[in-house]
């Protein structure tokens, strides 16, 4: 499984996709819990954001064609890129896995196990949020 830090980055990625699960996690021990969770599903990749430049990645998004159309059709993707931007300036640290279908309930029951917040599931055309535990 390949983790990377795509605060920076100008290229397309997971977290700029649809079919994703993203989430929120306190520091580097929990993205590393959450890393050592998810390997058994091997999801292929997981990227994070971080710092100014991770709050900046999410503004590069939300300033996109993209953003611009989700704005006026009030998207819940536009309003969760916000409070991740805000949880990055608070020092957290923002995660997204792609996710197909099949792998979407084991992705969050990970995330869950190892106490990550504000997960949601952004799909084509159905965006999914969960509980920080498991019912």
């Amino acid at each position: 499984m390949q983790a990377s830090n795509v605060s920076e980055s100008t290229e397309s990625s997971v977290i700029a996709q649809s079919d994703k699960v993203m989430g929120v996690v306190n520091d580097y021990n929990t993205l590393n819990a959450l890393l050592a969770a998810l390997r058994p599903l091997d999801v292929g990749k997981v990227e994070f954001l971080i710092g100014p430049s991770g709050a900046e990645y999410l503004e590069r998004r939300e300033d996109s064609l993209k953003g611009l159309l989700d704005f006026f059709l009030g998207d819940q993707e536009s309003e969760a890129r916000k409070r991740y931007a805000i949880e990055i300036e608070k020092g957290r640290i923002v995660f997204g896995v792609p996710a197909r279908s099949a792998s979407k309930a084991e992705i969050v029951k990970a995330a869950q196990s190892v106490g990550a917040e504000l997960i949601l599931h952004f799909g084509t055309w159905v965006h999914e949020s969960f509980p920080n535990t498991p019912a």
